[in-house]
């Protein structure tokens, strides 16, 4: 039962990420506008979100693979919207 209730769980945990994660990405095309920080920085919290996301997955914590490959996106995203708005 409790594993049945932990899985549940992580379920529901992830659902509301990828609800967040939507609701943002949205909302940065809708404005235009990415992060407010230099390339630099998108860079290093890309790589970042890699080695965490690589980390998880060798530890299978699926939390840990949404929260990796969820700022991975999030900072792709920005990148794109900083490329078009040049």
């Amino acid at each position: 039962m409790n594993k049945k209730s932990s899985k549940r769980s992580q379920i529901i945990i992830i659902a509301i990420l990828m609800l967040a994660v939507i609701y943002f990405a949205f909302n940065m095309i809708q404005t235009g506008i990415g992060l407010d920080f230099n390339l630099f920085w998108h860079w290093i919290f890309i790589i970042c979100f890699s080695f965490t996301t690589l980390m998880n997955l060798r530890s299978k914590s699926y939390i840990g693979i949404a929260i990796g490959l969820s700022g991975m996106f999030i900072c792709v995203l920005s990148l794109i919207l900083m490329a078009f708005s040049l």
